[in-house]
């Protein structure tokens, strides 16, 4: 009978609060002052016992309470492993700087103490989580659409609750991303080395662009080198960082087309030879022991596959591909399926020298793109007609929809497998969109090599 009756009066407290109404009146997005005051007030409404204590701290520094704040988010960040409070930390330098005059310097100031006694990975870390996958946009967007999708006058608690988190992460980034970026890459420039101005010749006149990371205050010993052959342009330094913390040479190698080089973007097509030849160049710089491994996943693990395809570099020492694509196989198409996705992506990685994030992040493009082909019947290998922009290598890709010789001469095929005689880790997902090209490489080399010294590991997340 107990039980019952706090049943229902815990029923009756949720509908109580859910069923309370704030008045609601638009402002001005740009009017940040009036807009401030505004959320302010919702936090000061807003019932606190059912927020947690992260919302709790979000709460109070909104409504600038930020003693209290502070109390509850020290706890918060004792508790929190260092890899894992990233967003934390910005959280708690934002807080102790809007207790200052001058909040960008007070904030400039204390996040530069905090790289300074920060070690490398810790850095990496940073650099992974708030500058590659950079999450301010969406953050700013995010409340922007929330807020202005509300059409009455008034909003209920839970209403106002997602609003005032919304608008915490809205304009903690907002007001930081400059200038944690900026503390961020000089904190690199510090510890690294950088020579992203390297353009090398291949043999048939086309260019590859590298990029060279060293660990500074290393000795002048020979190094082995970590290279990392990719299309993704600008997305790969943080790795290199991190294999030059470890006292190896960081290398980066972009497509032939993309960075600096004048060449025309040719994904998969040409990795096949030109990057044997950036394991040669390395192995002849004066840095070099001449011992190079490979490591990356997708795009970058079928580059591994690829350097093999004639035979294996004798500098080349291992290679460990992770979720690694088969041309072919499982990309653009799967079982002679093809796939929408690498329509889009094409422009993604050629539309211009690095990567064409807003074409690819145009969703409504694609979207549109899909339920039009899908509803008129126009034919597949004439997608490109609907969107009505070109689509290049679309249109070679629909002439090759079975596994035929313009895929097969991009990796190892067959027999070419036998001389792969390096060790080898393969890494893939047990739900990954790419286990099959994984497992096509790691089975295919068992087939035709004898005793291949390969290892598989299938995460299952």
């Amino acid at each position: 009978m107990k039980k019952s009756l706090l049943l229902l009066f815990l029923i009756a407290i949720n509908i109580t609060f859910f069923a309370q109404e704030i008045p609601f009146k638009k402002v001005k997005l740009s009017n940040s002052v009036v807009l401030a005051n505004q959320m302010k007030q919702f936090a000061s409404i807003i019932e606190i016992q059912n927020l947690s204590e992260l919302d709790l701290f979000k709460f109070q520094l909104i409504k600038g309470n930020y003693t209290d704040a502070l109390v509850i988010f020290q706890k918060k960040i004792q508790e929190t492993p260092k890899d894992q409070r990233q967003y934390l930390d910005i959280y708690m330098h934002y807080l102790k700087a809007k207790t200052s005059l001058n909040f960008k310097e007070a904030f400039k100031n204390s996040y530069r103490k905090y790289l300074d006694n920060s070690d490398d990975i810790e850095v990496i870390n940073l650099d992974k989580a708030l500058i590659i996958r950079d999450p301010t946009d969406y953050y700013v967007s995010n409340f922007k659409n929330t807020y202005n999708a509300i059409k009455s006058e008034k909003i209920s608690q839970l209403t106002a609750k997602d609003l005032v988190k919304k608008y915490f992460l809205n304009i903690v980034f907002s007001s930081t991303r400059a200038i944690y970026f900026k503390e961020i890459k000089e904190d690199h420039k510090r510890r690294y080395a950088v020579n992203d101005s390297i353009v090398i010749p291949m043999k048939d006149g086309a260019e590859v662009s590298i990029v060279i990371v060293k660990r500074k205050g290393n000795s002048t010993t020979k190094k082995s080198a970590i290279l990392v052959s990719s299309i993704y342009t600008g997305t790969n330094v943080a790795s290199a960082m991190l294999t030059a913390s470890k006292g190896y040479v960081g290398v980066i190698a972009n497509t032939r087309g993309k960075r600096l080089s004048k060449s025309e973007v040719k994904p998969l097509e040409y990795e096949q030879t030109d990057v044997y030849e950036v394991i040669d160049w390395i192995s002849k710089q004066t840095w070099s022991n001449k011992k190079v491994a490979m490591f990356g996943g997708s795009y970058n693990g079928f580059t591994q596959w690829a350097s093999m395809k004639h035979k294996v570099h004798p500098v080349l020492k291992t290679i460990v591909p992770m979720v690694a694509i088969a041309p072919g196989i499982d990309y653009p198409m799967e079982n002679n399926i093809l796939h929408n996705y690498s329509y889009s992506w094409n422009f993604y990685v050629t539309n211009n020298k690095f990567l064409d994030f807003e074409a690819s992040n145009d969703f409504n493009r694609w979207n549109n793109l899909k339920n039009t082909w899908y509803k008129t019947g126009v034919a597949f290998n004439k997608l490109d007609s609907l969107d009505g922009q070109v689509n290049k290598l679309w249109n070679t890709y629909m002439q090759h929809p079975s596994y035929d010789n313009f895929w097969k001469k991009m990796i190892p095929y067959k027999q070419e497998f036998a001389k792969i005689d390096i060790p080898i880790l393969t890494i893939t997902g047990y739900y990954d969109d790419s286990q099959r090209g994984a497992m096509y490489y790691y089975n295919k080399h068992h087939k035709y090599a004898k005793n291949p010294n390969h290892y598989l590991l299938v995460v299952a997340l």
